[in-house]
This record gives structure tokens, sequence and C-alpha cells, in this order.
């Protein structure tokens, strides 16, 4: 009994795998030959039944639709077969349950209309850049310019052409930033490129911690080093770098239009629309380009036998979860406005309620872990690193004439050893959550939490804030190396596309792992050049073009929707002379 509780104990740990929980490959038809010859009495004797545990062990069924009908046929002699070999070998006895079966002769689902729509925007987009690339190397023959690639053309229906052109984008990765505002943030792509290779060391680890490995336990003796207890601990909060560089470019950039156009401050709040607009044309292209693919073709991938684990849990959970679960409530809230707005406008101005054709002029006709999903996830528990980059814009534009005046006053650098300090007394003790009972301590856990969740964000304002305004500091010139620039500049493509390449690699693993300081090295070094590979291809194909198409300062969209607008009133203009 005493050996049990020390083994749940150990169990109930989260820096070890469950002692009590076996996760096996099985091959059924082994099982089948090595159980043919048991008697009845064997049979009973092997089997055990069922019981609660007090923990999720498997993914639900709703991911595996044939798990019914495959414990159905091959639940009872993989219990026997797993329990005649445990028995054998260790004197123990499990109960077994499958969760899928993977098969070899499966064949996939046919095409589904979305799958058809991610290969024609794939081919689309592949397309343009071939044919944009054609017709911008053509132009080059014909130009004088010495750099013609990093060159708008004169004409915008040349712009346009060139748009998916793979040279002209592959420079505007490497174009070092002219205005003075961007020179200062220029360190921003070092730090953007040093915080996402450690991302991808961390999920290349936590990849190899749930993939077989010959040596599991060497993952559990590291993470009772308390060094790396404490590291692992504050991982989460490196996401939080990223939110506060974007809270400090959208303030910077809002003051900076502000300053240069006096007359705006009275719109300042369309002003920060069109700021946040402007964002979310550049974020989101990628973002839903990548749903899409995850949720369609990227489920096809069917390289190992944990394919239905990994790869086919991700893709269907991508299409049950296309959109938060609060759509529902911003599609009730559009619906019912979509019905009173118009309602309440027919009523007030007593407007009929169709638009009756009349012979006025035309022209006046022409708008699965719970920490993770509650407090990772959501906007209003990661909000802290975006407030602090938009209070570090303010101080930045309010500082900047005065240059490095503000980093060098005993105020700046009480606050800036303050925000360190914090940092330190929230994580140096952080290992001992591990072994204190958090409910013995129902106050002072939110209140840690909080100040924890806080402190990394504003840290991390008050350094871009240092070395923002500090021309010699000598780690901003080591991040502005231009190596790191284009390196940088690739980070939001590879940010989503980096879990992509982790999963497929963990699927197509055959045999257990050697677990030695060597392989998480070179598991890490595959999917950080894959990643940057398939970082680069969005970037060329959905990124850049796209931010180019929609940027506020092209008016591509605008001129072409004049043009197709002018196109259909001439075919209009056409077919009232043929008709009349």
């Amino acid at each position: 009994m005493q050996g049990r509780a020390s083994q749940l104990n150990v169990s109930a740990d989260v820096r070890h795998y469950r002692h009590n929980l076996l996760d096996r490959g099985v091959c059924v038809a082994e099982c089948l030959r090595s159980t043919k010859g048991l008697s009845r009495s064997q049979r009973q004797e092997l089997l055990v039944e069922p019981f609660t545990v007090d923990f999720n062990y498997h993914f639900e069924s709703k991911y595996f639709p044939h798990q019914s009908r495959h414990r159905e046929l091959y639940g009872e002699v993989v219990n026997l077969c797993v329990n005649q070999e445990l028995r054998t070998d260790f004197g123990l006895e499990v109960f077994t349950e499958i969760e899928y079966c993977h098969e070899p002769g499966r064949r996939l689902e046919s095409l589904s209309t979305w799958d058809g729509l991610c290969i024609a925007v794939i081919c689309l987009l592949a397309g343009l850049a071939v044919l944009s690339t054609i017709f911008d190397c053509r132009l080059k023959k014909k130009s004088t310019l010495g750099d013609h690639f990093g060159t708008d053309p004169e004409s915008i229906e040349f712009c346009i052409a060139t748009l998916w052109s793979v040279p002209r984008n592959i420079q505007s990765l490497t174009n070092p930033p002219k205005s003075a505002l961007s020179k200062d943030f220029r360190f921003l792509e070092g730090i953007r490129f040093i915080t996402m290779v450690t991302i991808i060391q961390l999920h290349t680890t936590v990849m190899l911690m749930h993939v077989p490995t010959a040596h599991p336990a060497r993952f559990e003796e590291t993470l009772q080093n308390p060094v790396m207890a404490t590291l692992s601990l504050f991982t989460p909060n490196l996401v939080q770098s990223f939110f506060t560089m974007g809270g400090l470019l959208m303030a910077v950039n809002l003051l900076d239009s502000l300053a240069k156009n006096p007359d705006r401050i009275r719109s300042w709040g369309k002003v920060l629309w069109d700021k946040v607009v402007n964002r979310l044309k550049r974020i989101l292209p990628v973002y839903l380009f990548v749903m899409l693919v995850t949720a369609t073709l990227y489920r096809r991938i069917q390289l190992g036998p944990l394919y239905d684990r990994i790869v086919g849990i991700e893709a269907s959970n991508c299409r049950i979860n296309w959109y938060p679960k609060t759509t529902k409530y911003w599609i009730g809230f559009m619906v019912t406005l979509n019905l009173v707005g118009p309602s309440l406008v027919m009523w007030i101005r007593q407007l009929p309620p169709l638009m009756a054709t009349g012979t006025r002029p035309v022209l006046l006709l022409f708008t699965d872990d719970e920490w993770f999903a509650r407090l990772y996830k959501p906007f209003h528990t990661s909000s802290a690193g975006y407030f602090y980059g938009i209070l570090a814009g303010l101080v930045y534009h309010r500082a900047k004439p005065s240059g490095e005046s503000l980093v060098r006053r005993k105020t700046f650098l009480a606050v800036k050893l303050t925000a360190i300090a914090i940092v330190l007394v929230c994580y140096l003790p952080a290992s001992l959550l591990y072994q204190v009972n958090l409910e013995l301590l129902p106050w002072t856990v939110p209140i840690y939490g909080a100040v924890a969740k806080n402190c990394w964000g504003f840290l991390s304002a008050v350094l871009f804030i240092d070395m923002a305004l500090s021309n010699t500091d000598r780690l901003r010139s080591l991040l502005e190396h231009r190596f790191l620039l284009p390196l940088g500049k690739l980070t939001y493509s590879v940010y989503h596309g980096h879990f992509l390449i982790l999963m497929a690699i963990s699927s197509g693993i055959h045999a257990p792992l050697a677990n030695d300081a060597l392989t998480p090295f070179w598991f890490t070094v595959v999917a950080l050049v894959l990643s940057y590979g398939l970082g680069l291809v969005v970037f060329l194909l959905v990124e850049q073009p796209v931010a180019n198409l929609l940027g506020s300062k092209s008016h591509y969209v605008d001129y072409i929707g004049g043009r197709l607008l002018d196109g259909a009133r001439s075919c209009l203009r056409s077919i009232n002379k043929k008709l009349f």
C-alpha cells in the first residue's frame, strides 16, 4: 500500500510522466496470433475490468470517427495481448483501451469543398508569383535603374503586376530601414529572431517528450533541476515580448502620424482605427491561410503511425473550431444589427422598404490544457504585454526629442532595476510551486499569478525604450546586425508555420529515439531550417504581396475596384445600346 501511495505521488507531479499510465503501440495482427491458442479460462484470467481514474488519459472520440468500431473489433484481443506480455515479463496486469487504430490500407476521404478551395488558393498564389516574377524580370531588362527590384515601378498598373514578384519581395526582406523611426527600432528584428529560435527549441523539446524515446526518465531528471524547472515555468512569457513589440510600434506610429499632421488630432479616433485596420490587414491573411491549410490539406500528410494522434487531431480540431466559441454571439449581434438598423432608419426617415426603380439620373445611385486555455490564449489574460508596449510608445515619443537624457536619469535607472528585480523575485523561487499545496494559499496565488503575468511585459517595455534611445548600446548594435534583419521580418510567418513542421516531424517517428544531448539539438536545427523555409514561402506568396495590396499607402484595392466599376459601366452601356 505504501508503494502504491508513493507511485501516485510521483505521477501527480507534473514534471513526471504518469507512471500508472502506459501509452503503447500494438500490432493487432501479432496479438491475434499470440492469443489464438488461449483457452476460455486463460482469457478470463488475463482480462481486467475497466476502472475509473481521476485524470483524462485519451483524446475525445470526436477526433477518431472509427474508434467505437475498432474497440468492438479489437478491444478484447488487445487487452489479452498486453496483459500476456506484462505478466510474463514484469508480473503486472493492466486494463487496456484503444484510442485509435492506424490502418495502412485505409483511404482518405474524398476532397471536400474546403480542400478544393485550399488547392485553388495555393495554385492561384503560386501562379501569381510565377507570372509576376516573369513580368518583373522583363521590366528589369528594359530598366536603366541600378536597383530595379528595390524601386517601385512608375505605373500603378506595373506596381500591381509586380506585387507577387519573388526577387522584389526577397529584396524587401533585406532592405534596411530608411526613416529615423524605423532605424530606432531596427533592433526589434534581432529580438524577434532570438525569441523565435527559443520558442522553436522549446516546442521541439516538448515534442520529444510526447513521442517514443529510449530513456524518457531523462526528461524527468532534467525538470527536477531547479534551474531548468524555473526556466520551464518562465517560458510562457516569451510570447509577451511579441505583444509588447506590437503595442510599442502601434503607439509610436500613431503618435508619429498625428505629430506630422496636427490637423488630424481632432479625428484621432479615426486615425487609431485606421492603424488597427491596417495592422489587421497585415496579420490576418497569413493567419487565415495557415488555418485553411491546417484544416484541409494538412490532414492528408501521413508520414507514420503517429499521424492520427498528432496531425489528424490538429487538423480535426481546426476543422471543428474554425473560429472562437463566441462566434455565435457575434453572428447574433450582427443579425440583430442588420435587422434593427435598417428598420430604425426606415421608421425615422419615413422611407419605403424597397428601392423603387425610377427614371431619375443613374449617377445618383452610386458600402486540452485548462491553464493554457484559460490563461494563455484569451486576450484578457494576455493583454499586459500589449498595454505596456503602448505605454513604452508614449514614453518614447515624448523622450525622443531630448535624445538619451531620459535613459541616463536616475529615475529611469530605478525603474529598470525595479522591473528586473520584480521578474527575479517572481521567477527565482518559481520551482517551489511544484512542492507547495496551492489550495492552502487561496488569496496569494491570484496576486502572485497576476504580477507574474505582468512583470515580463513591463520589463520588455522598459528595455525596449532603453535600447531605442541609447545610440551607443552594444547589445542594440548586435541585434541590428544585417543578417538578423531578414530573419526578424520572417518571424510572423515562421511563428504560424513552425508548429505544423514539428507535428509533421513527430508524426513520422517509427521507433523510439535516443534520448541524449544531441537529439534535441539536431531536431531543433531541422525544425528551425524547415520552419524558416516554410516561413519564406508563406512570406513570398501571402504576407508581403497581400500586405502591399491592402496597404493604406498604395490604394491598389481602390484602383482595382475603380477599374472594375468602369468596366462594369462600359459593359452596361454596351448592353443598353444593343437593346435600345
